[in-house]
């Protein structure tokens, strides 16, 4: 996805800093969305509750799909 890159995160007790992933708020706000409609679908779904629940890994799949949580 072109929303996600690398950042230099430095460290503020003084230590050695680090790079971090960074998505722009495009890209944030798309997978989001995916991750509340998973959330909100797990929420009332009987299957889900039970186990094994189709609807739940479509959704979980498209949620990886688009980077969450930030696919390498």
């Amino acid at each position: 996805m072109s929303g996600l890159g690398w950042e230099w995160l430095d460290e503020e007790s003084g230590g050695p800093g680090h790079k971090q992933l960074v998505a722009d708020s495009g890209t944030f706000s798309v997978v989001r969305q995916a991750y509340a409609a998973l959330l909100e679908h797990g929420a009332g779904c009987e299957t889900c509750r039970k186990g094994d629940c189709d609807t739940a890994d479509a959704l979980y799949g498209a949620w990886r799909d688009l980077g969450g949580p930030w696919k390498k």
